[in-house]
C-alpha cells in the first residue's frame, strides 16, 4: 500500500472522467463507503482491492481500512480542509459528496451461462433480468438490489437503449451490485437476445414481459401471479414511460408464446408502478413454489 496526501491536479480530472461514458473504457469510480465495502467484502471473489482509494482519514481508519489491499494507492483527505473539500466536490457528481472513491476495473460483460453463480441461491436455473429501454439509475439500481436479494442467477442483460449499467449513479444506486455482484451483459436487439436463449436452453424457453397495463398486448396479459413465473428463464422489463420496446411488442402480438405478457392488478384510476416495484414483486414472486395441479 502506498499513502500520500492529496492527489495530483491532473489525477483528479482524469478520475473525474470516468463520470462520463466516452472515458469508462477501462477503469470505473465508485462513490461511496457502502459501495465500496461491498464490492471489495462481498461480491468479489478473488477479492478485488481498488487500484486507487480516495478518501477522508476517518473513513480510512474506519470502514474502508478493510478495503485497502497491497496495491491500493491510497491518498488521504482532511475534512474541513479547502483543497480537499474542492477535490471530493469535483470527484463527485452528487449535490453532497460522500467523501470516499474507488477505482475498480471496469467489470468484462459476461456470456450467458446456465452455471448458477451462488450455490447457496434459492433459484435452481439461471432467470436472467432484461432491461428493455429501462433509463433511470435509480430503478436499475433496486431491480439488481432485488435480483440478488431473490437468490436469482444468470444475470443482466442490456437491450438498446437502456441506461450505461456502469453509469456511476447506477454502481451507487445498486450499491456496487450492478456487474461486481449480478454479471452484465449487453445484447444488440431481441434476434440477439432469442439467438442466445436459443443456444442456450436448446431452444427452450419463456421469458415474462411486464406490460404497462393488462391490454397492452391486445388484452392477452395475465396476472404476473398466474404465471408460473418459476417455469420462466427471465422477465423483461421496458422503458419508464413508454414500457417495453416494439420490437418486443411484436413479439407480444404475434403470438410467439416464448413471450409472456404480464401484469400487476390495480384498481381503477391508480397510475402504473415504477418499474423498479413491479419488477420487484415478479422477481420474488419466482421465489414461489410451482402450483400443484
Amino acid at each position: 500500500m502506498l499513502s500520500l496526501r492529496l492527489p495530483s491536479p491532473a489525477l483528479v480530472k482524469d478520475l473525474a472522467k470516468l463520470h462520463t461514458n466516452k472515458y469508462r473504457t477501462t477503469n470505473i469510480l465508485v462513490e461511496g463507503v457502502r459501495s465500496i465495502v461491498d464490492i471489495t467484502t462481498t461480491y468479489t471473489y478473488p477479492t478485488l482491492h481498488p487500484s486507487t482509494l480516495i478518501a477522508y482519514t476517518d473513513l480510512l481508519d474506519n470502514d474502508l481500512s478493510k478495503v485497502i489491499g497491497p496495491e491500493t494507492t491510497v491518498y488521504e483527505l482532511e475534512r474541513g480542509d479547502r483543497k480537499s473539500d474542492q477535490i471530493s466536490k469535483k470527484l463527485s457528481d452528487t449535490a453532497t459528496p460522500a467523501g470516499a472513491f474507488a477505482v475498480y476495473p471496469l467489470p468484462s460483460t459476461r456470456p450467458l451461462s446456465l452455471m448458477p453463480t451462488d450455490s447457496s441461491s434459492s433459484s435452481s436455473s439461471p432467470f436472467f433480468l432484461i432491461c428493455d429501454g429501462v433509463a433511470d439509475p435509480g430503478n436499475l439500481g433496486t431491480l439488481t438490489r432485488s435480483y440478488l436479494a431473490a437468490g436469482l442467477t444468470g444475470g443482466l442483460l442490456m437491450l438498446p437503449n437502456s441506461i450505461d449499467p456502469f453509469n456511476s449513479k447506477v454502481v451507487r444506486a445498486s450499491t456496487g451490485i450492478v456487474g461486481f455482484g449480478v454479471s452484465v451483459k449487453r445484447v444488440s436487439g431481441v434476434d440477439q437476445l432469442i439467438a442466445d436463449l436459443d443456444a442456450l436452453f436448446s431452444g427452450k424457453w419463456r421469458l415474462g414481459v411486464a406490460t404497462m397495463d393488462d391490454d397492452a398486448a391486445k388484452t392477452l396479459s395475465m396476472p404476473y401471479y398466474a404465471a408460473e413465473l418459476k417455469t420462466m428463464q427471465g422477465l423483461v422489463l421496458g422503458n419508464e414511460a413508454n414500457g417495453v420496446s416494439g420490437e418486443v411488442l411484436d413479439r407480444l402480438r404475434s403470438g410467439d408464446d416464448r413471450f409472456v405478457p404480464l401484469h400487476v392488478p390495480m384498481k381503477n384510476g391508480v397510475e402504473s408502478l415504477n418499474v423498479g416495484v413491479v419488477g420487484s414483486l415478479m422477481m420474488f414472486e419466482r421465489l414461489k413454489p410451482l402450483t400443484l395441479v
